[in-house]
């Protein structure tokens, strides 16, 4: 059996725009740090009251906003073409369920109504997929965010822990479904980090062979691979800004051997999904 997703984590990056203000950073399996307005979640019983009662309401505004999703045209398109790149993977078959599910950078569902809207549509997948092994990891998520993703059957990852767990699923010759990856509106950086992570520290010449062998059994939910290649032609972006490619362009690299397909608009909370695509891995040229 894949070794589960809670038994391993990732290197953060630096928080992205729209996500509210910066926070401490909080042990995510325990809450041990100070979470705003709360306290410490191991202090008093009064704070574990209240961080408990602040956990049911974002439990209860993801559960509101996973309604609206349910009868979209844009949740209808998501599942389909995330059920059609699973059975390209690795270990995919046609209408394949279960497996793992792993969420990076998603936020907080406390200070940002996207990031409810993101939770939503990862849960709803899940719950589709047969997804039961669920985790989520963001140096953002507060204490409230962590009681209500726990409610819905996401475990809070550390940070420095969901990369490997990501790649020991991937890699493991025993899993009989792929991993589905869940990384909406990411900033660049954390996407080439993850794929160097994939790298498993090669030498930069066998990088892109190596990334690739792993993510055969990857379909990422992320923003368009594509659209980042031609802002990097046009250059658009301006050097050294976030969205600008690094010193690593292994997204870019990848590009010829990704199957993409972009997502509808989801009028009710564009932010959250625009610019997002559905991408799965081969070793040969898609183009």
């Amino acid at each position: 059996q894949p070794q589960p997703l809670h038994t391993m984590s990732w290197q953060t990056v630096s928080r992205r725009k729209g996500r509210g203000p910066a926070i401490a950073k909080t042990n995510c399996t325990t809450g041990s740090t100070e979470v705003a307005g709360l306290g410490s979640v191991a202090s008093a019983e009064a704070s574990s009251e209240a961080i408990a009662a602040a956990g049911r309401r974002l439990e209860a505004r993801v559960r509101e906003r996973a309604s609206l999703l349910q009868s979209s045209s844009f949740m209808a398109e998501l599942e389909t073409l995330v059920r059609a790149a699973r059975s390209r993977a690795r270990s995919g078959v046609a209408g394949t369920t279960g497996g793992q599910l792993l969420c990076l950078g998603i936020g907080s569902v406390e200070m940002s109504n996207a990031s409810a809207c993101q939770l939503a549509a990862a849960w709803l997948l899940a719950e589709h997929l047969g997804l039961s092994s669920r985790a989520w990891a963001d140096p953002q998520m507060r204490a409230a965010d962590v009681a209500a993703g726990n409610a819905l059957g996401f475990e809070a990852l550390e940070p420095e822990v969901a990369l490997q767990a990501l790649t020991a699923a991937a890699a493991a010759e025993a899993a009989t479904s792929p991993v589905l990856l869940f990384m909406p509106h990411c900033d660049r950086a954390l996407y080439e980090r993850v794929l160097l992570e994939a790298t498993g520290g090669r030498v930069a010449e066998h990088a892109r062979e190596a990334a690739l062998q792993l993510f055969a059994n990857v379909v990422l939910i992320g923003n368009s691979f594509s659209l980042y290649a031609d802002r990097d032609e046009l250059r658009v972006v301006p050097e050294g800004s976030p969205g600008a490619p690094g010193a690593t362009n292994l997204l870019c690299e990848m590009r010829p051997f990704i199957q993409e397909e972009l997502l509808p608009e989801y009028a009710p909370c564009s932010e959250a999904f625009n610019d997002l695509a559905v991408l799965s891995f081969s070793s040969e040229k898609t183009r």
